[in-house]
């Protein structure tokens, strides 16, 4: 599958998940890890958007390396993966319903039990968050020094 098609993927998960972990925002004593989850979660969803627009104005470069489209489209494939494991978790396990004031109701139980597994995801996901830019900037020096030498190879010609 081509990379702006596991960004499309991705980034609708990414919202949902958001979206998710946002009507459970007031589970009691999960505060600041729910906190930091959301903010992660948010935080992903920016690069993932940013990795998007690098590749839409990227797409038809010939410069572009393929090794290093295939290592964005493993990381953002990755950020789905576990984008969908933690959406699949908090709706499974942590929302056990809706009160009658339209309030989920959360799991406290299940959210200590969960909580390790949740901080997993989240590291992973952070690291995603991370690595993306980079991986990003390092194919923008790649495309610029390759068009720099294309450029001075012309000139060196004439």
């Amino acid at each position: 599958m081509d990379p702006l098609s596991v960004l499309a993927s991705c980034l609708a998960i990414a919202g949902a998940t958001a979206t998710t972990l946002k009507t459970i925002r007031l589970v009691h004593g999960a505060g600041d890890d729910l906190k930091l989850l959301i903010s992660e979660v948010d935080g992903l969803e920016a690069v993932l958007r940013t990795t998007e627009k690098a590749l839409l104005r990227r797409r038809n470069s010939p410069l572009l390396p393929q090794d290093a489209i295939e290592e964005i489209r493993d990381y953002v494939t990755s950020a789905g993966e576990k984008l969908g494991e933690l959406n699949t978790l908090v709706k499974d396990k942590l929302i056990k319903g809706q009160r009658s004031d339209g309030d989920v109701k959360v799991a406290y139980g299940a959210w200590l039990k969960e909580r390790g597994h949740i901080r997993g995801l989240q590291q992973d996901l952070g690291e995603v968050r991370t690595v993306l830019p980079m991986l990003l900037a390092a194919s923008h020096l790649w495309v610029s020094a390759t068009s720099l030498n294309s450029r001075d190879e012309g000139i060196n010609k004439s």
